[in-house]
């Protein structure tokens, strides 16, 4: 069973983290400033938006700041209060976010959660670049694809991490993964240039796999 002390070991002492299951929505969670994202959506989609900006909301108290509004911009991403870095993530059944304060070095967060199980094959191609799939035929047949969503869950932290600070959206194929399974950690190996991000420019990050969940996390100092 995944624990919030697992998610916070993907970060550092500076960095507060929170995990909680997701609960229906009883309308009581969400700040004004949050409730436009999903005033039209189905109860699901509003429980997991509401169960992320909680830990959020938590995430902020922890660093000893009030736990204040974090709106969906108009990219869809949140905005976190000034002096806050943060990032939200959630499955079907449980949320997560890490936040920290810009005054402590820290410039970007990104998390992901991802189900402990395989990844569709019909997705590996999408995702995978060709060196990454030839890594993987290194590793027994049956757990494969569950490696693959590691990946999946690695580039999708890299892709939160990095967007907080180059607002831009890349594909799967401009990051290249390489696992250190026995070590719980990753390097992010950009293949092309990316906003302020050079070609080659290389980026640590961690993740967690246990028989319920797959996590990534990776931190941006400056």
């Amino acid at each position: 069973m995944t624990t919030q002390g697992d998610l916070a070991a993907l970060f550092d002492w500076r960095a507060a983290v929170v995990l909680l299951p997701i609960q229906p929505d009883d309308g009581t969670v969400l700040f004004p400033a949050e409730r436009g994202a999903v005033r039209n959506v189905v109860l699901g989609r509003r429980s997991e938006f509401a169960s992320g900006r909680r830990c959020a909301h938590l995430a902020m108290e922890h660093l000893g700041r009030p736990g204040l509004a974090v709106p969906m911009g108009l990219d869809r991403a949140p905005v976190w209060p000034h002096g806050i870095v943060g990032s939200i993530t959630h499955t079907d059944t449980m949320s997560a976010a890490v936040a920290a304060l810009k005054a402590d070095g820290i410039r970007s967060l990104g998390i992901d959660l991802e189900p402990a199980l395989p990844l569709p094959e019909d997705a590996v191609d999408t995702i995978l670049r060709p060196e990454e799939r030839r890594g993987l035929a290194s590793l027994p047949k049956a757990t494969q694809l569950l490696h693959a969503r590691i990946i999946f869950c690695a580039k999708e932290a890299f892709f939160k991490c990095q967007y907080g600070i180059s607002r831009l959206m890349i594909d799967f194929h401009v990051v290249a993964i390489r696992l250190d399974l026995a070590d719980g950690s990753f390097e992010a190996a950009l293949t092309q240039d990316a906003g302020i991000f050079p070609a080659n420019q290389v980026f640590a990050g961690r993740f967690h796999l246990d028989a319920a969940l797959i996590a990534a996390g990776m931190t941006l100092e400056g």
